[in-house]
């Protein structure tokens, strides 16, 4: 689906901030890409965006897992699918993630440093073909 209908129905917005059309048109692209926003400049748009507009899983790695928590209930709020892993996470939740990405029904997958491929289980975070 194009960025600009994506943007509109999923996130509600009629038009993208400054540079993030640019950046979100890159990453759908699959290029490399280092974006250097301000606080409150949309740059999670920027990730969560091309993601929608991808196959395969999207993982984003923050250290920020308060914002992590919000950012993935506000894109369940929109209808995606999303969950987070981090250390704050009850089994139920860890577990309920882990089967999303194992049947490929995960669109984004939140996760917090030290989380992105435990101990217990490197292999499993491996196994869902990522695209962003």
């Amino acid at each position: 689906m194009p960025a600009a209908t994506l943007l509109r129905d999923v996130f509600g917005f009629d038009a993208f901030r400054p540079g993030q059309q640019e950046i979100v048109e890159a990453v759908a692209a699959g290029r490399n890409t280092l974006a250097i926003m301000p606080t409150g400049g949309g740059k999670s748009l920027c990730f969560q965006l091309p993601a929608l507009m991808r196959s395969g899983v999207t993982v984003v790695i923050s250290p920020l897992i308060a914002l992590m928590r919000d950012q993935v209930r506000g894109l369940q709020q929109a209808g995606v699918v999303a969950g987070a892993l981090t250390s704050g996470n009850t089994e139920e939740e860890t577990e309920a993630v882990w089967s999303a990405l194992g049947i490929r029904h995960a669109e984004t997958a939140c996760t917090w440093r030290p989380n992105v491929c435990p101990p217990v289980a490197p292999c499993r975070c491996c196994s869902a073909p990522v695209s962003v």
